[in-house]
């Protein structure tokens, strides 16, 4: 898998997978403004308190991290299959994958200044089958 955040060169910024909100505790990707990549699984939330979760184990490798104004992109690359169990695991096959982003204040993992869910759009690795009755085509 080939993942790539950009995001404000001078604040931390993430994104979970398989969630829609903090409450669904999901697995998360930190891209702190040092340059440094976390791997996170998000912790409890109430009204009252966001748990930034445990660090796991590092799965992603950064293949770049570049800045160009006031954005970073990094580029990362890992295995489909997740590390743990709290790592998550992406598939092969076309599927939408729900997702939350997070935005935060300054270079800390503290509460976010601003976030978000959307839907992550998989295509896959396997030929695309494009079917009209019994006569089919695939898309490589």
């Amino acid at each position: 898998v080939t993942i790539t955040a950009t995001g404000p060169v001078d604040v931390w910024f993430a994104a979970g997978f398989n969630a829609q909100s903090m409450a669904d505790t999901p697995y998360a990707i930190v891209m702190f403004p040092d340059g440094s990549v976390q791997e996170r699984k998000i912790g409890t939330v109430s009204e009252d308190h966001h748990d930034p979760g445990t660090e796991l184990a590092t799965q992603v490798a950064v293949a770049s991290n570049t800045v160009a104004g006031a954005l970073r992109t990094v580029v990362m690359t890992r295995a489909l299959a997740g590390k743990t169990p709290d790592h998550y695991t992406f598939t092969n096959v076309p599927s939408v994958v729900p997702m939350i982003n997070a935005i935060g204040a300054g270079a800390t993992l503290v509460y976010h200044k601003v976030k978000g869910p959307s839907h992550l759009v998989l295509l896959g690795t396997e030929p695309l089958c494009l079917c009209v009755g019994s006569v089919g085509a695939t898309i490589d």
